[in-house]
């Protein structure tokens, strides 16, 4: 069921550079509808520049991709679209390297009002995948690579210093990828980009790598650890538990 609210909005976005230039004229209240359109209908365009110009705090995938009083359909319930996906993470590095006063800049735009970028929630039932859509494993990839970039590419000059973004995300990690995505935390610490994870899915990880990845998570953030496939033995869990046990919110080991 679609609404003529959505139909209108979506009809809107069938032009994206235009959409695009419009943006800083609309009113605050349909960016949400926007941003749940775009990432549907796949306008990776419109999509970049919606995260760019986001104009609230928080941008929540659970609250704008669940079923909603214009559209029936909860992206939550399906595997995200790679572009989709891809084109959010463009519009978070572009926020990031974005100056706080830009020159030609329209009075209306609202840039630097996104402090919380959540990506929690999305589907990963572990089943053979659509090629054209987005896993775990590739989301945990994607956001450690802009984690990683984001730290390289700073500079030190006076006054650039972008305004900080928290990302929330669901992680997922086994042997290949486990150095990876330690360097990512690493260089999210005092980064204008800082990586929380909310659930952390471990598989096949030795306990010493399992520790160290517990040490670099944010204490106030996980909200369940999943060990996979891991014999770690009551030996093991003496040696975890300790670690975990400053998690505030955790919900679930």
């Amino acid at each position: 069921m679609h609404t003529l609210v959505f139909l209108s909005t979506r009809q809107v976005l069938q032009c994206q550079s235009a959409a695009c230039h419009a943006l800083p004229l609309l009113p605050r209240e349909l960016f949400p509808l926007l941003f749940k359109v775009a990432f549907m209908d796949k306008k990776t365009v419109v999509l970049r520049e919606l995260v760019h110009t986001w104009p609230f705090p928080l941008l929540s995938f659970q609250q704008l991709l669940q079923e909603c009083a214009h559209c029936s359909r909860a992206l939550l319930q399906e595997r995200p679209s790679t572009e989709s996906m891809q084109a959010v993470i463009l519009g978070l590095t572009a926020r990031l390297h974005t100056p706080e006063t830009e020159p030609g800049t329209q009075p209306l735009c609202r840039k630097h009002t996104l402090r919380v970028l959540d990506m929690t929630g999305l589907l990963d039932d572990g089943v053979e995948q659509d090629p054209g859509t987005m896993s775990m494993w590739d989301c945990t990839a994607a956001v450690a690579r802009t984690c990683i970039e984001q730290q390289q590419g700073r500079t030190a000059e006076p006054g650039q210093a972008p305004v900080p973004v928290e990302v929330r995300v669901d992680l997922r990690v086994n042997r290949a990828s486990y150095a990876f995505l330690r360097e990512a935390l690493r260089s999210s610490v005092g980064s204008p980009l800082r990586l929380c994870c909310r659930d952390l899915r471990a598989e096949d990880l030795p306990m010493r790598n399992t520790v160290a990845l517990l040490q670099l998570l944010d204490a106030g953030c996980l909200r369940r650890v999943d060990l996979r496939f891991n014999n770690l033995g009551l030996r093991g869990l003496s040696v975890i538990i300790p670690h975990v046990a400053r998690f505030q919110h955790l919900a679930s080991l």
